[in-house]
């Protein structure tokens, strides 16, 4: 950022892309895992650029729905971080997608939801989810087949 620019690497394609700050006024962040922003966010205030963190903090640790992110614990206090550093208002919470499947029911999926939200409290306005059409994205059909082939008991994901 230091440099008037960054270097975004598409995470579908591997392509990257460079994003001049020039003309910028307001940047949005969409992560889960953001920790590696806090340290360089006063280069966008000192430059008169807003920010916003679309921020994606779910509950599927224990469920091998999601990996490389960081540890459930360790990402809410990322969110309570960002929030001190950026101010209310200025993190959404996106809980998404939302996943059921033979082992997390809906009970389950909102008791997830809710145990999040307590730690939360005083620090979010704002809840995102979606359900999503596997058909339209390949690689989490292919996250969810792996789930499935390593959890055969499963006969189902919707």
């Amino acid at each position: 950022m230091a440099k008037g620019y960054v270097r975004w690497r598409n995470p579908f394609n591997a392509k990257d892309s460079y994003v001049s700050f020039a003309n910028t006024r307001f940047v949005v962040f969409w992560s889960k895992n953001p920790a590696p922003l806090i340290p360089n966010l006063h280069i966008l205030r000192e430059r008169g650029i807003g920010c916003y963190v679309q921020y994606t903090l779910n509950d599927y640790e224990k469920d091998g729905l999601e990996s490389n992110v960081p540890a459930l614990q360790h990402r809410i206090d990322t969110f309570k971080r960002l929030v001190d550093t950026l101010g209310e208002g200025s993190v959404v919470w996106r809980f998404d997608p939302l996943v059921l499947t033979d082992t997390i029911s809906e009970e389950l999926l909102l008791e997830k939801i809710d145990i999040i939200a307590e730690h939360l409290r005083g620090y979010t306005e704002k809840l995102v989810f979606s359900f999503a059409d596997i058909a339209s994205y390949k690689k989490v059909g292919k996250a969810l087949s792996n789930y499935h082939r390593h959890n055969p008991n499963n006969d189902s994901i919707l």
